[in-house]
């Protein structure tokens, strides 16, 4: 749990210095307007390329701490229901927003309470920081990153 809390910690951080560097700066002027970008001589299609290679690194990240907390990996993992889930803490905590991303999974994932305690288990927590908190940082560069 510990590995996890790290590697989160570390994917926001690289995701919050991206974001805010010159690479993040040239990504957010395509995402808002790509034709004058590539007037001032921004690459948009290299760019766009450098984003799709910046997400896959956080997915495969991702879901080799999945992995890890899951201990196996099968196709019953990734249902509708995940991938719904993983949408709505996205969504609730802004699709712009990496901090309200990141606090719209740990909403999320502490929402479901234990039946008849309205206590939340240390289960959820672990939960929380490693499962959700580890995709979404995957999600949220897709996000802020690959559209910006």
């Amino acid at each position: 749990m510990h590995f996890a809390i790290i590697c989160a910690v570390l994917a926001f951080f690289i995701a919050w210095r991206f974001i805010h560097s010159k690479y993040g700066r040239n990504l957010t002027s395509i995402r808002e307007n790509e034709l004058a970008a590539e007037a001032v001589g921004i690459n948009a299609f290299r760019y766009k390329r450098m984003s799709f290679t910046f997400s896959a690194i956080y997915a495969g990240w991702a879901g080799a701490l999945y992995g890890g907390y899951l201990m196996y990996i099968v196709p019953a993992s990734f249902n509708l229901a995940k991938s719904c889930e993983l949408i709505t803490t996205t969504v609730i905590g802004g699709l712009g927003s990496l901090t309200g991303s990141l606090l719209g999974a740990i909403i999320v994932t502490l929402l479901p309470v234990e039946p008849g305690t309205g206590l939340v288990t240390p289960e959820q927590v672990a939960a929380a920081i490693t499962d959700e908190t580890c995709l979404v940082s995957m999600m949220l560069a897709n996000n802020e990153i690959g559209t910006i």
